[in-house]
């Protein structure tokens, strides 16, 4: 490939938040379906902080307003509290997604190799047939993981639905 399509491929993978990058199977020996579950863990852990952050902030915000839980001011900020979280969550799932759809694909890139043999593409030792344990597990973890992204989105539809209705004004400002 030519020099400057080469840079650009590395600076897209770099801003892709792509943990390939790093290499971890390089440094320490583990299984491949070990590191694959947690490769694909990850997503799911970044929001370990993001909550975390937010029950503390909520917590302080109760401890600054506990005399007056009902007034304008605290409501306020507990929606803008609330709306900045969301905001955070979704930037966090809209940057792993191509990672994370990446491993949860992982089960379904079969590579044949022989008449009736299909092995995974990113694990030659794991045959492709629900009687291999190892890939009956791949893709029930992959199959939940992918319902869990649609459910998600789903919810995130649901709320871009509502929320133009609430702008629209439609509905009362209080639901």
């Amino acid at each position: 490939w030519p020099p400057i399509f080469r840079m650009l491929a590395n600076l897209a993978a770099r801003l892709t938040f792509n943990l390939n990058f790093f290499r971890p199977e390089c440094s320490v020996e583990i299984e491949f379906t070990t590191k694959w579950m947690y490769m694909l863990s990850v997503p799911y852990a970044m929001f370990v902080p993001i909550g975390l952050a937010y029950c503390i902030v909520l917590a302080m915000a109760l401890l600054q307003h506990s005399r007056n839980l009902k007034s304008t001011q605290f409501r306020e900020k507990l929606w803008l509290l609330r709306n900045a979280f969301a905001r955070v969550c979704c930037m966090n799932a809209i940057l792993m997604l191509p990672f994370h759809y990446e491993q949860l694909l992982v089960p379904f890139s079969c590579v044949t190799r022989s008449a009736g043999l299909s092995f995974v593409a990113a694990s030659p030792a794991t045959q492709c047939s629900l009687r291999d344990p190892t890939y009956r597990s791949m893709l029930k973890i992959a199959v939940c993981g992918i319902l869990l992204c649609a459910s998600f989105y789903g919810l995130l539809l649901l709320a871009l639905w509502k929320s133009y209705w609430w702008q629209l004004g439609v509905r009362p400002r209080t639901t």
